[in-house]
């Protein structure tokens, strides 16, 4: 994420009682933060996602949380995302709130 978009999502996320932690590019998150299990995995969409999220599912920290891949800018490229185990999409339009929502909705269901 752009450094504004992070520290705007990561603010409506706390609205509504979620705790978002960034994680360095390229490295894979960890399955629990200071004793906390990670419950969802935002990826933005930023090229080559499709195998990011494969990579992510073979992961440790991937396998069983479910994993939102965000700022999607082309609708054609969903099915890819989804078929490489992506829980949800979020297309590059999508209001904050609405990321919100839909990570709310997946951390209750655990999917």
């Amino acid at each position: 994420f752009d450094e504004e978009g992070a520290s705007t999502l990561q603010a409506a996320l706390a609205v509504n009682h979620l705790e978002a932690v960034r994680w360095p590019p390229g490295e894979l998150p960890p399955a629990t933060i200071e004793a906390q299990p990670v419950r969802a995995i935002l990826l933005p969409d930023r090229g080559h996602s499709a195998e990011r999220v494969a990579g992510l599912r073979r992961s440790a920290s991937g396998q069983r949380v479910p994993v939102l891949v965000v700022q999607v800018a082309q609708s054609a490229t969903i099915p890819e995302l989804i078929r490489a185990g992506a829980s949800d999409v979020a297309l590059a339009s999508t209001e904050t709130g609405d990321i919100c929502r839909k990570v709310w909705r997946m951390v209750r269901k655990g999917r």
